[in-house]
Parts: structure tokens; C-alpha cells; sequence
């Protein structure tokens, strides 16, 4: 670890594993198991569901399950209808720092938590023309945002958006994509729109 803090006069000291330094030597073990397994419910329905379970030394459990229903509603077109339940644990930063008053750690923050819901179609048109359409939501809980006591999991979002792609096969050596994407998210304990992500996004390609 480098000496904290600098003295551009030249004089360094060493605040290892006292109250001034910065963030404490810490460390994390974590372990996990899944299951998964698809049902064919019928002909053209099929189910998938899969379960997983974390385990962090430095913060405790979380269990995330997924599901994905799938209708080949022809020939030539896929319907799905996805919900996932996923984390994201809590860095060292969040969790550990002392010497940072603006921003200070907190060890019992728990994991945050989202849940998405997801309405996904496939359609081939013919060998040349395909296009993909979707459209999602999804809810945030225990969003880790910084307070005036530290790190704290106070924050709540959503967001909801959709996304439109097409291919189009002008031979067996040109392919043109084009795709273009909406989204936008909101925090829900102020009723503002919140993320830095464009809003609207348009990509196109040849190759």
C-alpha cells in the first residue's frame, strides 16, 4: 500500500493499518451454485427456468432466480417473455472507507437488487430479411447512493425501454444492420429522470 497522505514537501507518511489510512486491508470470498432446466410444454412452448445462489463472506446470501417462456408462434417467428432477478454487490469503496468524508463506507450495506421483465420477438422474413423487436422493464431496490452518514442503500429506481434491430443479406458478402434503441430511467424517491446513457440511440453497418 502507498503511503497516505503526500507531502509535496518531499515527506511521506505512513498511516498503514491506522485510523488515517484511506481504505483497510480487506478481503472477500464468495461462492455460489445454479441449478437450471427447460420444460417443452408443448409443441411450440417451452419454459426455462434456472435458480442461483450467491454467497459473500463480507456481506451474506442473495438468491436470484431466472425465467424464460418461449412460444414459436410460426414458422418464422419467436416469441419471449423473459423475467431475471440479478445483484450487484457492494464494492470495497462502499463498504470500507474511513478517510473519505464525502463518501464514507459502510460494512452493513446489503447487495442491490433488480428485477427485469423483458417482451422479446424474432422474426425471418425470408433467407435475406430478418428483424428483432423488444421491449423491457425493470425495477432497482437498495440502489447504494452516498448520504450525509455514508453509503447507505436508500436509493429506488426503475426504468423502461425498447430496441429495434434489422438485417438485411444483399449477398453472401454484404450484410447491412441497422438498430436503434430507447431507454429511460427514472429515481423513484425523487420522480426524476436519472443516467447518464443517451435516451435515443441509432447504429447502422455494412460488412
Amino acid at each position: 500500500m502507498l503511503p497516505f497522505p503526500f507531502d509535496p514537501r518531499g515527506s511521506l507518511d505512513d498511516v498503514s493499518d491506522t485510523p488515517d489510512v484511506f481504505l483497510p486491508e480487506k478481503d472477500r470470498t464468495s461462492y455460489y451454485a445454479f441449478v437450471q432446466d427447460e420444460w417443452q410444454l408443448a409443441d411450440d412452448w417451452a419454459l426455462t427456468s434456472g435458480l442461483r445462489y450467491d454467497k459473500y463472506s463480507d456481506f451474506g446470501g442473495t438468491t436470484n432466480p431466472r425465467v424464460a417462456l418461449v412460444w414459436a408462434t410460426t414458422d418464422a417467428i419467436t416469441t419471449k417473455l423473459l423475467y431475471g432477478k440479478a445483484f450487484r454487490a457492494p464494492s470495497f469503496n462502499e463498504l470500507f472507507v474511513t478517510a473519505n468524508p464525502i463518501a464514507l463506507g459502510n460494512s452493513e450495506l446489503e447487495p442491490e437488487i433488480i428485477d427485469s421483465y423483458e417482451l422479446a420477438l424474432s422474426h425471418q422474413i425470408d433467407s435475406k430479411l430478418s428483424y428483432n423487436l423488444n421491449v423491457f422493464f425493470y425495477e432497482i431496490d437498495d440502489y447504494i447512493q452516498f448520504g450525509a452518514s455514508g453509503a447507505e442503500n436508500a436509493g429506488r429506481r426503475s426504468g423502461k425501454g425498447g430496441e429495434a434491430e434489422l438485417e438485411y443479406r444483399a449477398s453472401s458478402s454484404l450484410k447491412r444492420f441497422a438498430n436503434y434503441a430507447y431507454y429511460r430511467s427514472m429515481d423513484k424517491n425523487t420522480d426524476t429522470y436519472v443516467g447518464e446513457a443517451p435516451n435515443h440511440q441509432l447504429y447502422t453497418r455494412f460488412q
